[in-house]
């Protein structure tokens, strides 16, 4: 599974200019750097999965974390290529979008009770990391002949992103 990244609260306006670049070096480029390195080493075995974690603020866009959820667009889209790339060569890649996830990802991301927390209260429960591992588990043992190219996962109760 390809995940590296961080979150940043806020968009173009109101997000931190001083951690965009830092932001887009780990969420795109460490995650095309691991994509690459698992891809070479895949290709030549003739097989394999490489699972990529973006995220459902990447498939719909907000502008309550329009940085971030960019950075999630471009590692979908370097994941679609990158399928496109390896699919003849025996190597299937994913990209699964979760949304919220009960993790330590929103405190170091900037989110805080007034811009984040009590917005999703409505949402209730919301996903374990568990279920995006069970998500996982059940994208790599499809037959080889089968691809779950794009899955988005979310608590049932998030009407937004």
């Amino acid at each position: 599974m390809i995940n590296a990244g961080r979150g940043l609260a806020g968009g173009l306006l109101s997000s931190d200019e001083s951690a965009w670049q830092e932001l887009y070096e780990l969420n795109v480029l460490a995650a095309a750097r691991l994509m690459r390195c698992a891809g070479l080493h895949m290709v030549a075995a003739g097989s394999g999965d490489i699972v990529v974690l973006g995220s459902v603020s990447g498939h719909h866009i907000s502008p309550f974390s329009g940085f971030y959820g960019s950075s999630k667009w471009a590692v979908a889209s370097l994941a679609e290529a990158f399928r496109r790339e390896v699919a003849s060569k025996g190597v299937r890649v994913s990209t699964i979008k979760p949304g919220v996830v009960e993790s330590e990802f929103q405190m170091v991301a900037g989110y805080d009770r007034e811009n984040f927390y009590k917005t999703i209260e409505k949402y209730g429960a919301l996903l374990k990391p568990e279920d995006v591992a069970e998500a996982i588990a059940f994208i790599v043992t499809r037959p080889p002949y089968v691809l779950i190219n794009d899955m988005v996962i979310r608590p049932a109760g998030q009407d937004y992103p």
